[in-house]
């Protein structure tokens, strides 16, 4: 467990590259991505998400059963939208999330991260309400 948290430390203390999120003005509404995450960034996935908050699951079995479970951020749609350049540079101009009428939209979040493949790793992330 030690090892664990000292990781997970040395991970929240690395810094992270700063990414820009927007929306176009034009419909549909798409997402704008701006990113200059320098050399530590390049070559990472771009990804985008669009998680709830606020889902709730009531248990009929189980050692659960008759209680009603929480949930947050749950992933509803995982894109990827590209790589980051080797300079550590990366821009799209019309990422499209497109959302499910029966979701929630007050309760929605997108979520952009930039994944290092190699070193299993993520070097940039953000988020932004619709």
């Amino acid at each position: 467990r030690a090892a664990a948290m000292a990781a997970i430390g040395r991970a929240a203390a690395t810094p992270k590259a700063p990414i820009v999120l927007g929306w176009t003005t034009t419909s549909p509404r798409r997402l704008t991505v701006q990113m200059t995450g320098g050399a530590s960034a390049a070559g990472a996935v771009g990804i985008a998400a669009v998680v709830e908050d606020g889902l709730s699951v009531p248990v009929r079995r189980g050692e659960n059963s008759g209680q009603t479970l929480q949930h947050s951020a749950v992933t509803r749609r995982l894109v990827e939208i590209g790589r980051v350049d080797r300079s550590g540079n990366f821009s799209h101009a019309g990422v499209r999330l497109d959302v499910d009428p029966s979701w929630r939209t007050s309760n929605l979040r997108f979520v952009v991260l930039a994944y290092a493949e190699g070193r299993h790793q993520i070097v940039a992330a953000a988020t932004v309400t619709p």
